[in-house]
Formats: structure tokens, sequence, C-alpha cells
């Protein structure tokens, strides 16, 4: 599900901005387009919007296959997330 939701389903977008990127880089404008940014923009980029991630509520609504909500590594999980 993860798979999906976060690559598969954005393959398209990020090859097309990783693309546009791409030309930006070599075109000799990067400098005067990163000077233009501000963070919240580079993040608006990267995120689509700036509504958060509604964590709980993720939590709530999550499958775990072959993992357990007490395994080590879904536990180290939720917490990098935090």
């Amino acid at each position: 599900m993860v798979q999906q939701r976060f690559v598969t389903c954005v393959i398209e977008q990020v090859k097309s901005f990783a693309q546009g990127f791409s030309e930006l880089m070599t075109s000799g404008n990067i400098e005067h387009f990163l000077k233009g940014l501000d963070p919240e923009d580079f993040d608006s980029v990267l995120h689509g919007n700036n509504q958060d991630i509604g964590l709980e509520d993720w939590k709530l609504h999550t499958e775990y296959h072959e993992y357990d909500q007490s395994d080590e590594q879904i536990i180290w999980f939720w917490q990098v997330s935090n």
C-alpha cells in the first residue's frame, strides 16, 4: 500500500519534476531560480500543499501485512514519522 501511495501513483509526476529540474540545472538559470525560493516554496513543490499529514489518522487506518503494530520496525517507523 505504501509503495502504491508514495511511489507508483506519483511516478509520472516525479519523472516530470526531475526532468524539469534537470533542465533548469543545466540551463544556467539555477542561481536566479534558487534566489527566488523560500523554504515554504520548496516544501509546496515536494508535498503539493501546506496541509500536514494526519499521522494519527494514518495510524488508525494502517494495515500490517506480515508485521504487527508492536514489531520493532513498526515502532521505529512511527517514531521517525513524528
